[in-house]
């Protein structure tokens, strides 16, 4: 047999392996970290599998799994429900939207056996596509995992948490809804030495060392006094926590600081990767404790293992995008979508009824809005953001399953996305408002 004939059977062999049941195992825990790393597909590629920390692993399996989502949708603009586009629109509503089996079918024209063959046969073309383009050229043998795989009759679909689900209550939103900044110029060193004794028991509990930083004595920035105080000691924290995964000869700290025009960025040096489990818990704490002042804040890892954490204070504020969704999931991927555009900050709220005192205390430059949502629907949101003062004059995009852009546009929402929403058309919205503004 030729070379590449035995390549293509490889391949082959791969892509029925993979669909059936690593696939549809790792979607079904796509956003649980901890299963996902630990699933047999993370297992079955080499590059994933290579990853010895559960998070990174993750994260690389995640990425792989949406990016094959996303090369199944047609290159072509088709209706929704067009066969050409059915795998994409299944795998999408099902595990990213979290849609029951039921409504999917209802939403494509078709019967639950049908939807249920569907998403079967989706997952077969995203085992297909994985095992060409995560795989190549890899010879070994992979072992066939359909007999550890979880329920998957039409019962167990069925058993499926849906969108309207009660979700936990979004009590940081809640406790930032509430604040009241009061700005005023802040020296950033000794604001910094603070915080840096608010958090010198967790860096010698768990052995990291952090020197006091210079260079700060005559750095002012503008900054709530409080609220930055609570944003160094949970970013010192974090830094902490992950410092101690490192040997015990590296635990520790170094800051630096940098001045671009008017910006001021300070660096904080990590010597091992944020990781969970060690820190990375409260990043989106960070985020948005320093979106509430409109502080940039990056965590960015670097080419020999260690991390870079960096406050910017007084620099160009980016554009803000608040996403009103119950589904975690959306938000997470809304903010991947934008995680290439660094004139973009994604802060979610996943409780509806936050939303109003959230776009009034962080005026984004556009809202995200979903329609069905449990405690207050989206478009009781909508007229509340229209109706006030505060925050009329915000473009609202709202993304629902629901198609009904003349409701929409009636209630003054600036533009409607069907969902699945691809980064393309998320995209186009957001230049859109930015152009209309």
């Amino acid at each position: 047999m030729a070379r590449d004939e035995r390549l293509e059977v490889t391949v082959a062999e791969r892509a029925s392996e993979l669909a059936a049941g690593a696939v549809r195992e790792a979607l079904e825990h796509l956003y649980e970290n901890a299963a996902l790393a630990q699933s047999s597909l993370a297992q079955l590629i080499p590059e994933v599998a290579s990853i010895a920390a559960l998070q990174p692993r993750a994260q690389a399996l995640r990425r792989l799994l949406l990016d094959g989502i996303e090369l199944l949708r047609p290159v072509r603009p088709t209706a929704f429900g067009d066969r050409a586009a059915r795998s994409y629109q299944v795998l999408s509503l099902y595990y990213l939207e979290e849609m029951p089996i039921k409504q999917i079918a209802s939403e494509l024209g078709i019967g639950d056996r049908q939807a249920y063959r569907e998403l079967r046969r989706a997952e077969a073309e995203l085992g297909q596509v994985l095992a060409a383009t995560a795989l190549p050229g890899d010879t070994t043998a992979i072992a066939n995992t359909a007999e550890a795989q979880p329920d998957t009759s039409a019962a167990g679909l069925e058993g499926k948490p849906t969108p309207d689900s009660p979700a936990a209550e979004d009590e940081l939103g809640r406790e930032l809804a509430q604040l009241v900044a009061q700005t005023k110029s802040v020296n950033l060193g000794r604001a910094l030495e603070a915080a840096l004794v608010a958090t010198r028991p967790l860096a010698e509990r768990l052995g990291v060392a952090v020197p006091s930083p210079a260079g700060l004595s005559e750095t002012t920035i503008q900054a709530d006094e409080g609220l930055l105080r609570q944003l160094l000691i949970q970013a010192l924290s974090l830094a902490i926590q992950a410092a101690a995964s490192a040997s015990a000869a590296l635990a520790r700290l170094e800051f630096a600081v940098a001045h671009q025009g008017q910006a001021t960025h300070l660096h904080i040096h990590c010597p091992a990767p944020a990781r969970e489990g060690a820190g990375l818990a409260l990043l989106p704490v960070v985020q948005r404790l320093a979106a509430v002042q409109s502080i940039g804040v990056d965590l960015v890892s670097q080419a020999d293992g260690s991390c870079l954490l960096t406050l910017a204070f007084g620099a160009a504020r980016p554009h803000l995008l608040l996403v009103v969704e119950d589904n975690q999931g959306a938000i997470e991927l809304y903010q991947r979508y934008l995680a290439t555009e660094p004139q973009w900050q994604v802060v979610g709220v996943s409780d509806p009824r936050l939303a109003f005192e959230m776009a009034a205390r962080l005026v984004p430059t556009a809202v995200v809005l979903d329609i069905m949502m449990p405690r207050q629907d989206g478009w009781t949101v909508l007229q509340t953001l229209r109706t006030r003062s505060e925050t009329a004059a915000i473009p609202v995009i709202i993304c629902s399953v629901f198609h009904d852009p003349g409701l929409g546009e009636a209630l003054g929402a600036s533009a409607y996305l069907k969902k699945p929403v691809s980064r393309l058309a998320l995209l186009g919205a957001l230049r859109r408002v930015l152009a209309e503004a």
